[in-house]
């Protein structure tokens, strides 16, 4: 089961950025429109480059330490951890995905000093990424912890509710120490789509976000949303790769504003009235 299983999964991997096309626009309002411009939820996240399905809008929650960060005008520090699947491959001289979400979050809050740190690492699995977060935790002090996670995971066939307990533990280490988190779910494989570990994981990761109350990057949805449009593929596979992170990192960008907007919104609904 274990070779049959990583023979289907390993090519999924390898291949994913060329099975997913991504139309991305300049012109996207997520990076032309400052936060504090008036305007609903979905004028500002409107993509014309991404999946406009609601269903693969990320699960909003409030990011109070980013809120507290910039609300006071103090920098803001981002540390990445995950895969290293962006940086990596035929793409490399291009932006990477941590980069481009740099680009995408100084556009929004401007004037804001952002720095983001990439600790991303090839092939490791939850509970290796608790160890080693909590060391550039100490190292980097970030306000938010951008999590990507699972794809290893299945790949080297971890016990489902053991990784669960992993992300859960880190993620109430995180909050113990005032730091913000955002998930990214693991990736679509259609050949594991019927894999009942695969779907727990996709399944536990959204439900520990819920539990937990932070926001979750879908894109494990956005990917089969797109798989199912049947969008022609790009003519080379790094084009595809290309196009893929920048949607990946607009949905990530769209997580932390969101998570700030809420945050801001308990705030003000919490002071008393006169308050400022």
């Amino acid at each position: 089961m274990a070779h049959t299983f990583k023979k289907a999964l390993l090519p999924a991997l390898i291949g994913i950025a060329a099975a997913v096309f991504v139309y991305y626009s300049a012109d996207d309002p997520l990076i032309t429109q400052p936060p504090k411009v008036v305007l609903s939820e979905d004028q500002l996240f409107q993509s014309t480059g991404c999946v406009s399905d609601r269903t693969v809008k990320p699960k909003p929650a409030p990011l109070q330490t980013i809120a507290t960060a910039l609300d006071d005008d103090q920098p803001l520090t981002i540390l990445v951890v995950g895969p290293a699947s962006y940086e990596e491959g035929p793409f490399e001289e291009s932006e990477s995905y941590p980069d481009l979400l740099a680009s995408y979050l100084r556009k929004v809050f401007k004037g804001h000093e952002i720095t983001l740190i990439s600790r991303n690492i090839a092939g490791e699995i939850a509970d290796d990424a608790d160890a080693r977060m909590r060391l550039a935790v100490a190292e980097t002090e970030p306000d938010l912890v951008v999590w990507q996670l699972g794809a290893t995971d299945l790949l080297a066939r971890v016990d489902v509710s053991a990784f669960e307990d992993s992300l859960a533990s880190t993620l109430d280490w995180l909050a113990s120490h005032d730091i913000d988190a955002v998930l990214v779910d693991p990736q679509y494989v259609p050949e594991l789509a019927d894999d009942a570990d695969y779907r727990q994981m996709v399944e536990g990761v959204a439900a520990i976000a819920e539990t937990a109350d932070i926001p979750l990057v879908k894109r494990n949805t956005m990917m089969r949303v797109l798989a199912a449009q049947e969008r022609p593929l790009a003519p080379i596979p790094a084009k595809a790769a290309d196009l893929d992170k920048r949607c990946m990192a607009e949905k990530v960008a769209e997580a932390i504003v969101t998570g700030h907007r809420i945050a801001m919104a308990q705030r003000k609904k919490a002071r008393r009235p006169g308050e400022r």
